[in-house]
């Protein structure tokens, strides 16, 4: 269903191949769902991992799958950018109850720190395969 909001007319740009359209989609949530995952994040999780790291991980989950998500209204792709930062942030914390902790450093989470620079590489990447 097509409702003319922003996001909408975001997604039908990137499921057109548009590649700038995956960058203002990452600009225009990114901020929001790392506030969210920040905010929630306990502090063993955050002296482990990075917010943006995460905030990363689901734009790189959603950006090549994106032709499964097409335009449903207000707040749907905002939702689903959240229901996979949760499954994610769940699954570390899991992973982390069974770690002993370190004294030093960051252990390894699953997670690769990456710059934000890379979004628009994984987009493009997303079509034609790896280079």
């Amino acid at each position: 269903m097509k409702t003319g909001n922003t996001t909408d007319a975001l997604l039908e740009r990137a499921l057109g191949g548009e590649d700038m359209a995956f960058l203002e989609l990452f600009d225009h949530f990114g901020a929001r769902l790392r506030h969210y995952v920040s905010d929630r994040m306990g502090p063993r999780l955050a002296s482990q991992l990075e917010a943006d790291d995460l905030v990363q991980e689901v734009f790189g989950e959603v950006f090549p799958r994106i032709q499964r998500f097409g335009p449903r209204g207000k707040g749907t792709f905002y939702k689903l950018l959240v229901t996979i930062a949760n499954r994610r942030w769940i699954n570390l914390e899991r992973n982390l109850a069974v770690m002993p902790p370190r004294s030093s450093g960051r252990s390894h989470t699953g997670i690769r720190p990456a710059s934000h620079a890379s979004i628009p590489q994984r987009a493009a990447g997303r079509a034609s395969g790896p280079t």
